[in-house]
């Protein structure tokens, strides 16, 4: 806990976090993981589908563990109380597209309006009765500063899809698994 609020601090402040190769599968499924201990969610509802043999990112793993852990925490409150019986569903995956890594949190909750899209990643919007608008602005300043972007996108009938790309660091590929 320490190190991510030093690290939020030094993201406030403009500094550059310590960077190094990693693992961006790694990461998603370290961050599904505290998810799931947290017991926020059922876990037979949380699926992680990453795509084997992705190439390494440069980055700061804890600084994207925080994206990752935020996209999962707006999921599992998206997909509280559904109507009509439908059972929640998150779904995050990492795969390559472009030669970029992409990492996509979707879930089937009542999704976001159409155009709302990118006013969420603002400071201070929220959409929640509880919400400070902070989560998602800083998510964005976290996946700007490593080369990277972040969107939402509504789905049909329900659902909202979140996804950030990072840049391939050329370092090499990770390991399987």
């Amino acid at each position: 806990a320490a190190e991510i609020i030093r690290r939020l601090r030094n993201l406030v402040q403009k500094k550059t976090p310590g960077r190094e190769a990693i693992h961006i599968g790694e990461v998603v499924t370290e961050s599904v993981e505290l998810f799931r201990v947290q017991g926020v969610t059922s876990p037979k509802l949380l699926t992680l589908d990453i795509e084997p043999g992705l190439p390494l990112i440069y980055g700061d793993s804890i600084q994207i563990q925080q994206v990752v852990l935020n996209l999962l925490m707006n999921a599992a409150e998206a997909t509280v109380n559904l109507p009509d019986g439908r059972v929640p569903e998150i779904r995050v995956s990492a795969f390559l597209e472009d030669g970029d890594v992409v990492v996509s949190v979707k879930d089937n909750g009542e999704g976001i309006s159409a155009d709302g899209t990118d006013a969420i990643f603002d400071a201070y919007v929220t959409t929640k009765d509880t919400g400070t608008g902070l989560g998602l602005a800083i998510s964005r300043t976290i996946v700007e500063s490593h080369g990277g972007l972040i969107r939402a996108e509504r789905i049909a009938p329900f659902g909202t899809r979140v996804r950030f790309t990072m840049p391939a660091s050329g370092v090499g590929v990770a390991r399987v698994g």
